[in-house]
């Protein structure tokens, strides 16, 4: 007897922090990190994991490095970075942080940072994403100049609408993928691009959901593309989009996408209705304000899984948002 009224109690604990404020729930637990636990800004661009686990944020005052411990540690202006607004980073599996600023390329090395700008062959101070085709070698989206294969100190290649098929120099992302493709995210569709000159550009007219691309996931032979009008998936050679119109999607404007390590659920981060969870194919959840938990604001910038199927998403003011599916 004594058993069953231990279950019967501890089941309802379970369901009464389900329905609190704690950010516990059935699925997993809720954090949201603001300036108050020492996170530089609550204006959050973008997140990466670092080779030994622990996450970087790039924020509007500076970077912001959540430790083991559960603190933060925050690289500035006073620190050597280029400018306190870092709009976009990316770990190297050799330990090195490259951050992209509103005034030019940084590269941490764990105590001292070396700054690259246009006067070292960038097209653009203003770097929105970055991503690493090797421990040397970065692949660099500009806010209006393109797209730059960049070697620090060795050389520097760019490509723009005057010199390429790029279809605008607005990059909003850009990743490369194991085949040495790059996938291009930019503000007049998306492209892949095979060096040297070999391009496929995608727009509505191929089906696209949306000229404005913020960002691209590749997902086994797939490849998603976060747009101003949905998401848009990419695969044998035909997309299949989803809208709030005919779906569960809760906002047109997608901005991260992301997925657990088996590749379902995904998530897609939205910059004007929370965050979007897709599991089975069908099934859509929503979290943020005026849902049962999530993150503290609507606007999300950004997402991340990481090894451990720990979630984070960047917000637009509300801190960063972290989703773990187990109670640590």
């Amino acid at each position: 007897m004594r058993r069953i009224l231990a279950l019967f109690t501890l089941i309802a604990i379970l369901i009464l922090l389900s329905c609190g404020e704690s950010g516990i729930s059935i699925e997993g637990v809720w954090f949201n990190f603001t300036t108050t636990d020492g996170l530089a800004s609550n204006l959050v661009f973008d997140a990466d994991e670092a080779t030994d686990g622990t996450i970087w944020l790039a924020t509007y005052e500076g970077a912001s490095h959540f430790l083991a411990d559960a603190t933060f540690a925050n690289l500035t202006t006073a620190d050597g970075l280029p400018s306190d607004v870092v709009l976009c980073l990316v770990c190297g599996d050799d330990g090195r942080l490259w951050l992209g600023t509103d005034d030019g390329l940084a590269i941490y090395d764990g105590s001292t940072i070396t700054t690259y700008t246009t006067a070292d062959g960038l097209p653009s101070n203003e770097i929105n994403t970055i991503s690493l085709e090797d421990a040397n070698t970065a692949w660099v989206g500009t806010a209006d100049a393109g797209i730059c294969r960049f070697v620090p100190s060795v050389s520097a290649t760019t490509y723009d609408t005057g010199n390429s098929d790029l279809p605008s120099d607005i990059i909003w992302d850009i990743v490369v993928v194991s085949n040495n493709k790059i996938i291009i995210a930019t503000n007049s569709g998306a492209a892949i691009f095979t060096p040297p000159d070999d391009w496929q550009v995608f727009t509505v007219g191929d089906g696209l959901v949306n000229n404005q691309v913020f960002c691209a996931y590749p997902l086994g032979e797939a490849i998603w593309f976060g747009t101003n009008g949905g998401a848009s998936k990419y695969e044998g050679g035909t997309f299949t989009s989803y809208t709030p119109q005919d779906s569960g999607l809760s906002d047109s404007a997608v901005s991260g996408i992301c997925a657990d390590n088996d590749g379902d659920p995904m998530w897609f981060a939205t910059l004007n209705g929370g965050v979007n969870r897709f599991e089975n194919g069908t099934d859509w959840r929503i979290y943020g304000p005026g849902q049962d938990d999530g993150p503290l604001v609507s606007g999300i910038n950004s997402a991340l899984c990481t090894t451990k199927n720990i979630k984070w998403f960047g917000t637009n003011g509300g801190g960063a948002s972290r989703f773990s599916p187990y109670v640590e």
